[in-house]
C-alpha cells in the first residue's frame, strides 16, 4: 500500500513538472528571433531636400484696391512683384507722363470750378 501511494505520488510529480516545463516553453519559448541587424554609415555634409505636392486655391490675406483720382493714362512701369511687401510712400507704378501732362489747363479749370 505504502509502495503504490509512493508511485502515484511520483507520477503526479513528474505530471505536473512536465505541464509546468511545457507551459514555461509556451509562454516564453526558446528565442527564434534573428538578432537585428545593424547598419552605421559616416556622416557627411549635404543639402536635405523635401517635396510638397498640393492642390486648391491660395488667396491672400488682405487685398487692397489702388486708385488714381487725378491721373489716367496707360502704366509705363509697375515696380512691385504679387504679393510682395509694400511700405507707405513706395512707388507701385508709374503713369504714362505724355498722356498725363496733354491737358494741365483742363486740370487747373476744373480745380478752380471744384469739379476735380
Amino acid at each position: 500500500m505504502r509502495h503504490r501511494k509512493l508511485v502515484i505520488n511520483s507520477a503526479l510529480v513528474v505530471a505536473v513538472l512536465t505541464l509546468a516545463a511545457l507551459g514555461y516553453l509556451t509562454v516564453v519559448g526558446p528565442s527564434r528571433s534573428t538578432p537585428a541587424s545593424v547598419r552605421t554609415v559616416s556622416v557627411t555634409r549635404g543639402n536635405v531636400t523635401a517635396a510638397v505636392s498640393a492642390s486648391g486655391n491660395v488667396t491672400s490675406a488682405m487685398n487692397l484696391g489702388v486708385s488714381f483720382t487725378d491721373c489716367t493714362g496707360p502704366l509705363t512701369t509697375i515696380s512691385v512683384k504679387p504679393g510682395q511687401v509694400v511700405s507707405q510712400g513706395q512707388t507701385l507704378a508709374t503713369v504714362d507722363p505724355s498722356k498725363a501732362q496733354t491737358h494741365p489747363e483742363q486740370r487747373a479749370g476744373s480745380a478752380r470750378r471744384g469739379t476735380g
